[in-house]
């Protein structure tokens, strides 16, 4: 429907937001201001909107911007690149800005009870836009963007109407915010600009030399951009008069008046509101932030050279207006020496408005006749992604604390990693044998009967005797962790402390598939250290093995004897000789950290962890 259709009787209520951030966005507002003033049937309020976003935002907004212009435009680009490339930021961007001013601009709508709010700044759009589809804001919403660039930061989905400068926008906009979500308009300047005047008369009103060439430098309301280097450069295209406007910089006021004080050519002035009377008196305008300043300029038929200009928004404005006849870019001094020459040498009557400019619907008779696009959220919706987003985060949580996959990540970002070697000489292996409960004993006499001692790893608690008659072969025991699954690791720190208690030592074998962030965590937690050996299936048994290694045979499915001493033969064979890993246990501080290692085991539970490499 129509905004204030409700009741036609009364005046159709309209709402502008704009934002104190350079003077572009304040201009557009009281543009439009004014142009529905002339109007009938409409009633306004102009208001800074950042007052209701808090201290902070605003304070971030305005002053933090201000301040990366001034001081490290660098750093905005790169921001500003961040932001429009990366969509997750945008919308945590948009819902902190929701969070932050929700209420305040519901007060002020329950006390203005507007038909149709005009944001101007994209902080607020962005804001009002989310309270649109969340159904808090029920007044048709309408948003000015200004700039002539493919910026995803400007439109947002729940924006009823958005109004653009030049047609060329549209694309950009319904690309981002849905189709019939813009529509252009003149562009959106004080009707000052519109008013008939020539440039005698508006030489005569500032005391200008009414012969001579006339060239203005600004840097836009806070005074940014190059404007010494600018002011140079015009000087050396032949401008016989330079009006440097600084705005509200004085800084740059008094940088220009120490440079170019003695030089009878310059005017240096600060903020001024007679840029109407400038720019048509001017043949030139050199402007260094685009925006709603070279719009007024085209408006008034004075020809735009942008220079200066190191903020990537504001490049893409330019280049825009450049590949509509409407601007000429000077990326150097002395492009824009030869700008201004060329500038000052076309005949006035050259410069006259474009035409095409013309045809195109009045901001503020379009901001009247804003209907509602967007269709707010169902309630149930909304109260069910509420309920979906503690479930994401369970899921989220769970999988990270449950799957080996979680940990592998973990660990590449944290550096966290399981002991995978021993510091040893060159002829040392250190073997890990997990063999099915029961054979231990067995297979550790049978090793001692040719001299070979391994290390064991079991993932249950062994009797005293069991761990006695492998002790007394030379052999070791060492706990291991099984496969985490959904609540089995919740038990690692007591399974741990428990085996531990038994066995001593620190060291642990990880799991086959390895272990979960969650188990690594209770694993510390109880002074375990993870190891993850090699796994050697029993067809790598006659393949070479590494001195240093730490190995593990018989976690895919039990290894025969006859296999295991073939392996053995194998690293014999190589060089290598086989010993129980260091510190395995309590009973594994005779052995000397030398070489190699291969653990043979029937998987226990407890100790330092040992994960498969």
């Amino acid at each position: 429907m129509s905004a204030g259709v409700d009741n036609p009787d009364h005046p159709l209520r309209i709402l502008i937001l704009s934002a104190d951030v350079g003077e572009g966005h304040i201009a557009a507002a009281r543009a439009l201001e004014e142009g529905l003033l002339e109007l009938d049937g409409a009633s306004v309020v102009h208001e800074d909107g950042l007052h209701c976003l808090g201290r902070l935002a605003r304070r971030l907004i305005r002053d933090g911007y201000r301040r990366q212009l001034r001081c490290a435009p660098e750093s905005y680009n790169r921001l500003y690149t961040l932001w429009r490339g990366v969509p997750v930021l945008r919308a945590v961007g948009a819902r902190l800005l929701y969070r932050a001013g929700r209420r305040r601009l519901a007060r002020r709508m329950r006390a203005l009870h507007p038909d149709v709010v005009v944001s101007t700044h994209p902080a607020l759009t962005a804001a009002l836009g989310r309270m649109r589809r969340r159904g808090q804001l029920r007044a048709v919403l309408c948003a000015t963007i200004t700039d002539l660039t493919d910026n995803p930061m400007w439109c947002d989905p729940g924006t009823d109407l958005h109004v653009v400068m030049d047609p060329v926008a549209i694309p950009w906009v319904e690309r981002h915010a849905g189709a019939g979500s813009a529509v252009a308009v003149r562009p959106l300047i004080s009707p000052r600009f519109r008013l008939p005047g020539d440039a005698a008369d508006a030489r005569r009103a500032l005391d200008l030399p009414p012969g001579g060439s006339v060239v203005v430098v600004s840097g836009g309301g806070w005074g940014v951009g190059a404007l010494d280097a600018g002011v140079a450069a015009a000087l050396a295209g032949g401008a016989d008069r330079v009006v440097a406007l600084a705005g509200r910089n004085p800084a740059a006021e008094a940088r220009l008046n120490a440079l170019f004080g003695d030089e009878p050519r310059v005017t240096v002035l600060g903020f001024t509101d007679r840029m109407p009377e400038l720019l048509r008196a001017a043949d030139a305008l050199v402007h260094g932030t685009g925006g709603m300043t070279s719009l007024e300029a085209v408006e008034c038929g004075c020809p735009v050279i942008a220079f200066g200009t190191r903020l990537v928004h504001v490049e893409e404005h330019n280049r825009a207006l450049e590949e509509l006849g409407l601007c000429t870019v000077a990326r150097d001094e002395r492009q824009l020496a030869d700008a201004v020459a060329e500038a000052v040498r076309r005949p006035r009557t050259e410069r006259a408005v474009r035409e095409d400019l013309t045809p195109r619907a009045d901001a503020a008779a379009v901001i009247m006749a804003a209907v509602a696009r967007v269709n707010p959220v169902p309630r149930w919706l909304i109260a069910l992604r509420r309920a979906a987003t503690p479930l994401a985060c369970s899921a989220a949580l769970l999988w990270t604390v449950t799957t080996a996959d979680a940990f592998s990540f973990a660990s590449r970002v944290l550096h966290v990693h399981p002991l995978t070697a021993v510091p040893v000489r060159t002829d040392r292996l250190d073997l890990v044998v997990a063999a099915p409960a029961g054979r231990e004993i067995a297979d550790a006499r049978l090793l001692a009967g040719h001299g070979i001692h391994v290390t064991f790893s079991v993932t249950y608690r062994p009797s005293p005797t069991m761990i006695a008659a492998v002790r007394a072969a030379g052999d070791d025991l060492m706990p291991a962790l099984e496969s985490p699954g959904t609540t089995r690791w919740l038990g690692t720190s007591d399974d741990l402390s428990d085996l531990r208690h038994v066995l001593g030592g620190r060291r642990f074998l990880e799991p086959r598939g390895g272990m979960s962030l969650g188990q690594y965590l209770l694993a510390r937690t109880a002074g375990g250290q993870p190891v993850a050996p090699t796994q050697l299936p029993s067809a790598r048994i006659g393949e070479a093995l590494r001195a240093g290694e730490i190995a593990v045979i018989g976690e895919q499915g039990p290894v025969s004897a006859r296999e295991l001493l073939a392996l053995i033969a194998r690293a014999r064979h190589d060089g290598l000789r086989v010993s129980p890993l260091p510190d395995a246990s309590a009973g594994a501080g005779a052995h000397a950290v030398v070489g190699a290692h291969v653990v043979a085991g029937a998987r226990a539970v407890g100790g330092a962890p040992v994960s498969a490499g």
